[in-house]
């Protein structure tokens, strides 16, 4: 970076004293200034590509996982503060309250943290490709049969719910009081989990696979984004019928996220732009955000809604600000950004040689320098 930087200001003094473009070259070298400003603090977290980071509000740590390992981040000074290997990789990661649930490519899923360790869930109990949990249940998805079972004893709560089951498409409401799953056939099915998720009722409207599905944190409203270029909106509160259909995207929606107040609504495309939306103005379009090179293939909100970051195939996740100042943490990996969460004021974004960086920004809702 030092490098590149010594040699925009050479070739910026070169310029300055062959035409004489003082006032132009004076704003490039009050950028680049501003740019090392802005720079604050990087750490090399581990060899290995970095897959997802969460923010675990109650302890206020990172927790970086990597192709096999969790790692706790002190967020002041981005030092290591634990680490917990396992033998297998890492296929998810869902973070409750009390405990986190792993799910490794052999399909063991364990439970546990990286302070006291991990313990495996009886494997001839409960095994999974994919997992999906909140603080009392377990969605696991295997060879076309989603089972639910009680967290805490493993009992078997529903056999088979949907054959179509995807972990990485369904989403329990804020409240846990629904599931929602999307489908392959072009629904979105919704489960009352009070009633031993009892089908309550099948979205249909979309002409293409479903390929995300969010709850707004009022619980009022479910979207879900499609392949079919739009994102619907139903209402919770009348049976889910059909409050909006968004439309702008020039190809499928992969990703939709709520901000914590509602006062936002963002979709991430294969077109690679994700858009930002109104909820309060019947989600009229604010504002259009393009940097990404690929498909973006995941959004998501700080818990303060002061913070988007996106996360694209172009193997970068870009954070967004809309406030006039805040911090920005950066990382890139060598795969795709399959997907990422947000628990606190503090999220993520992706950047070179595995390196997790702060930035200062001081622009509304615009994506701060990417090194």
């Amino acid at each position: 970076m030092e490098q590149q930087l010594t040699i925009k200001v050479f070739l910026l003094n070169l310029e300055r004293s062959i035409n004489g473009y003082s006032f132009f070259l004076d704003i490039i070298d009050h950028l680049i200034m501003s740019f090392k400003q802005n720079f604050v603090l990087s750490n090399k977290i581990t060899l290995a590509s970095l897959n997802t980071i969460h923010l675990n509000e109650n302890k206020n740590l990172f927790f970086v996982t990597a192709q096999k390992s969790i790692n706790q981040i002190n967020p002041i000074n981005l030092q290591k503060v634990n680490s917990f290997t396992f033998s297998n990789a890492i296929a998810s990661l869902s973070i409750n309250k009390s405990e986190y649930i792993i799910t490794l490519s052999n399909q063991q899923i364990l439970k546990g943290d990286v302070e006291n360790g991990f313990k495996p869930l009886d494997k001839s109990r409960i095994q999974s490709y994919c997992t999906l949990s909140n603080d009392n249940f377990i969605v696991t998805s295997l060879r076309n049969q989603t089972d639910i079972y009680n967290l805490q004893d493993l009992k078997i709560v529903k056999r088979n719910i949907d054959p179509n089951f995807n972990a990485n498409i369904s989403a329990f409401s804020v409240d846990g009081k629904y599931l929602a799953t999307g489908s392959l056939d072009s629904t979105c099915k919704i489960w009352n989990v009070d009633k031993g998720f009892e089908l309550i009722n099948t979205i249909q409207g979309h002409t293409n696979l479903v390929n995300s599905v969010a709850f707004s944190a009022d619980e009022k409203c479910v979207a879900t984004g499609s392949s079919d270029n739009t994102c619907k909106i139903w209402n919770v509160d009348k049976g889910f019928e059909l409050i909006n259909t968004i439309q702008g995207h020039t190809y499928p929606i992969y990703s939709v996220a709520f901000s914590a107040y509602g006062k936002y609504f963002a979709t991430g495309s294969f077109d690679t732009t994700c858009k930002i939306w109104n909820v309060d103005k019947r989600f009229e379009l604010i504002n259009t955000i393009e940097g990404h090179t690929y498909p973006i293939y995941s959004v998501a909100f700080s818990a303060d809604g002061k913070y988007l970051t996106t996360g694209s195939w172009d193997n970068t996740c870009k954070i967004w600000n809309d406030n006039m100042f805040g911090e920005m943490i950066g990382l890139k990996t060598e795969n795709d950004i399959a997907k990422i969460n947000c628990f606190d004021d503090i999220i993520n974004k992706n950047n070179t040689n595995n390196l997790v960086e702060i930035i200062k920004s001081e622009k509304p809702f615009a994506q701060l320098y990417e090194l």
